[in-house]
């Protein structure tokens, strides 16, 4: 659905990765109906590696994966933890 949107435009403008970083950790509001989605589908993407993803969406992930893990491991660390936790919640 959002598969036109550039990954390393978010996490390169500092204003946008802390909108998106701070939606996907419930400690700031969703701005934009693809935070939302992306919120909502990030746990599962995380837990099953993926597996329903386009392939613009495994490169998409891949991207943010490599950046955020060369920049900012501790968020990512978080990140990962929380989708985690968010992923057996709707499994339950």
């Amino acid at each position: 659905k959002y598969d036109y949107i550039d990954p390393m435009e978010i996490v390169n403008n500092d204003r946008l990765r802390d909108q998106y970083y701070n939606c996907f950790m419930n400690t700031g509001p969703c701005v934009t109906p693809d935070a939302i989605y992306f919120k909502e589908h990030f746990p599962e993407a995380v837990v099953t590696k993926c597996k329903k993803c386009t392939e613009i969406q495994k490169t998409n992930f891949e991207k943010l994966a490599i950046w955020y893990n060369e920049n900012r491991p501790d968020e990512w660390t978080a990140l990962i933890k929380k989708f985690m936790e968010d992923a057996k919640k709707q499994n339950s």
